[in-house]
């Protein structure tokens, strides 16, 4: 009775299969004696590994991205909120124009943040 084909039986790894070009694993699958079913079993097998690792690394890089951003959201409400003491000071001196000079610094690091800034920050 013939042994049921199954990934497992190919005897690679996920690596060693997703490493391999396409003609080579064909080549390698035809070698082992599998029938054309099989062989295209292995090659939908390669493509849905190639599309996993894919995922994973798309998913890196948007944790990454969002996480720089997140940091540099934190680096500009600090700044904004040392900006706001000192208009606070300013004030408290009444010393208009060092205020209005205040609040357009305040505007210049705000707009970028404020229109960068995806939903889910």
């Amino acid at each position: 009775m013939p042994t049921r084909f199954s990934i497992d039986t190919f005897g690679m790894s996920e690596t060693e299969i997703t490493d391999l070009d396409m003609q080579d694993l064909v080549s390698l699958a035809k070698e082992r004696g599998l029938t054309d079913v099989e062989v295209e079993a292995i090659k939908n097998y390669r493509r849905l590994l190639k599309v996993r690792s894919y995922g994973r690394d798309f998913r890196k890089r948007e944790r990454l991205y969002l996480d720089r951003l997140r940091e540099e959201k934190r680096i500009w409400q600090r700044e904004v909120a040392l900006l706001k003491q000192e208009i606070e000071w300013y004030k408290d001196q009444n010393s208009v124009m060092e205020v209005i000079e205040l609040l357009d610094n305040i505007l210049t690091i705000e707009s970028p943040l404020i229109l960068s800034q995806p939903q889910y920050l």
